[in-house]
């Protein structure tokens, strides 16, 4: 009998561009952040952990220090139990206002990007019991205000006026609940191509937040679309915001924020995605995919099964699964392409 001490399952690749791709990348010393919103302008604002400010940077990821605002919860004790704990941003474009989260209390405040001026007055969020919340994201269409709970592996939105819960989205693949996914990072965006939600998804497989998912906003469904952050810089991957045709990512590690830009397009054919596979009885690894082709049955011209990188199959376009029955013991890393037309 073999013995695979590791089957580790690689993402599947896509047919056309790559998006995942990191465009820029900016690391700022001594600066804890929680999450990001992106302005109107193609600006981001970033949320101090624990230093009650808020901080402006330009497009080239850059402070701008006369722009910095200190958010009304203000700033963290310094002693336990380090209190306003701050992890959600959102940006209101349509009154170029902030809303932040008081995690510790489930609050919510809005203030102007202007001079930081409180508007109105905080408002407590009611999510399921035992939620813990991080990352904020305003739907201005729907008005609805968007926020994960980490502890319940759930996107919930909620009215920013009341605090009332109006949707409860639970994570892509999370059956058993509450097992072994987690996040906590959501931006919703909308455009000509409609609403959808991106969402920081990782697993224990993972062991961080290594892929962006999408689901749609009105339905909770997710789309098969999906973007890869394997090659972000060493981390923890914590908070995104959208902007146009770009992601911004937020890798933090002790005392330091990461900024990345990220590409977020989406091909015009999307490559095979849900990639599993598992170590038969006999020895044998089987392999299951979904398929996303152009072709009847969502057929690809062709698709490729490889092991450790190198390929052991070529198979039909309509292929959703393969057997390898040459598959030695040892850790093995399976990736699956498919390609499309004469290229």
């Amino acid at each position: 009998m073999k013995k695979f001490f590791l089957v580790f399952v690689f993402a599947a690749a896509r047919a056309g561009a790559d998006p995942g791709d990191i465009l820029n990348t900016v690391t700022f010393e001594n600066q804890r952040w929680s999450d990001l919103a992106a302005g109107s302008d193609g600006t981001l604002w970033a949320l101090g952990t624990t230093d009650g400010k808020v901080y402006h940077l330009n497009s080239d990821f850059q402070i701008v220090e006369a722009d910095t605002l200190d958010h009304p919860f203000g700033p963290a004790s310094p002693l336990p139990p380090f209190q306003p704990a701050c992890r959600g941003l959102a940006f209101v474009a349509g009154e170029n206002a902030l809303i932040v989260l008081n995690s510790s209390t489930m609050e919510i405040a809005k203030f102007s990007v202007a001079d930081g001026t409180e508007i109105g007055s905080p408002v407590t969020l009611r999510p399921p019991e035992g939620a813990s919340l991080a990352s904020l994201s305003f739907d201005s269409e729907a008005g609805l205000l968007w926020s994960v709970d980490s502890a319940g592996d759930r996107v919930l939105a909620f009215n920013p006026e009341t605090g009332d819960l109006l949707k409860n989205c639970p994570f892509p693949g999370d059956d058993p609940p509450e097992t072994y996914l987690y996040g906590t990072g959501v931006a919703l965006l909308s455009d000509t191509a409609g609403s959808r939600l991106f969402l920081l998804w990782g697993d224990i497989f993972q062991e961080r937040s290594e892929t962006v998912r999408l689901l749609d906003p009105s339905t909770c469904e997710e789309d098969p679309f999906s973007i890869d952050l394997r090659d972000l810089p060493a981390g923890n991957i914590k908070s995104l915001a959208a902007g146009d045709e770009i992601l911004y990512v937020l890798v933090t590690e002790g005392s330091t924020s990461t900024l990345a830009a990220v590409d977020r397009n989406r091909p015009d054919t999307l490559g095979p995605t849900d990639l599993a596979c598992r170590a038969t009885e006999s020895g044998d690894v089987f392999l299951a995919w979904r398929n996303h082709g152009p072709g009847t049955g969502g057929a690809y011209t062709e698709i490729s099964v490889l092991r450790n990188g190198s390929a052991v199959a070529q198979l039909p376009g309509s292929s959703e699964s393969f057997t390898d029955e040459d598959a030695p013991s040892g850790s093995l890393t399976y990736e699956i392409k498919a390609r499309q037309g004469a290229g």
